[in-house]
């Protein structure tokens, strides 16, 4: 599951969203490190990841519990989003889909105008790599191709929520 990111309780709203199934999450080291941040995350089941640098340990991690038949959500933008605009994102979400072979399903979270209002989300429709590319394990031009892929898709997700206000 990969959405974008508007705050603080985005994975609380991923967990509404698929409530049924039993998930991870993939946090940055930095928010994992803070003292009850840190417990109520890892009860969740996150996954530390170390943004600076090429985190072989959490992709492996991630892989693993994709293969084993959990969930996994992650925010791939890289940080929270405050005015709720999706410009990019970073190829890990991609990279570890293939890997494990497994599709992914694009989410996309209005920002919301006040605590007062609903928080809209749009669910896209799940794909995998092999969809885009048919070499066993992509490079890191088709990842590149992918990840934009998933951009798309996550904005036409976007787009289903602004046309329903129409």
């Amino acid at each position: 599951l990969v959405a974008n990111h508007t705050g603080f309780a985005d994975p609380f709203k991923v967990g509404c969203c698929i409530w049924h199934r039993r998930m991870h999450f993939i946090a940055a080291e930095e928010v994992m490190k803070k003292g009850l941040i840190h417990l109520l995350l890892k009860g969740m089941g996150c996954i530390k990841i170390r943004r600076n640098i090429f985190d072989i340990e959490c992709i492996k991690k991630s892989v693993d519990l994709l293969k084993d038949g959990y969930l996994l959500a992650m925010f791939p933008q890289g940080s929270i989003s405050r005015d709720g605009s999706l410009d990019s994102i970073k190829s890990g979400a991609v990279l570890i889909s293939a890997q494990a072979k497994v599709p992914i399903i694009p989410i996309y979270f209005k920002k919301r105008k006040s605590i007062f209002h609903r928080t809209e989300v749009a669910i896209g429709e799940k794909f995998y790599y092999s969809d885009y590319c048919d070499k066993k394990m992509p490079g890191m031009k088709d990842i590149e191709i992918i990840t934009n892929a998933l951009f798309e898709k996550t904005l036409e997700c976007k787009n289903l929520i602004d046309k329903s206000e129409e």
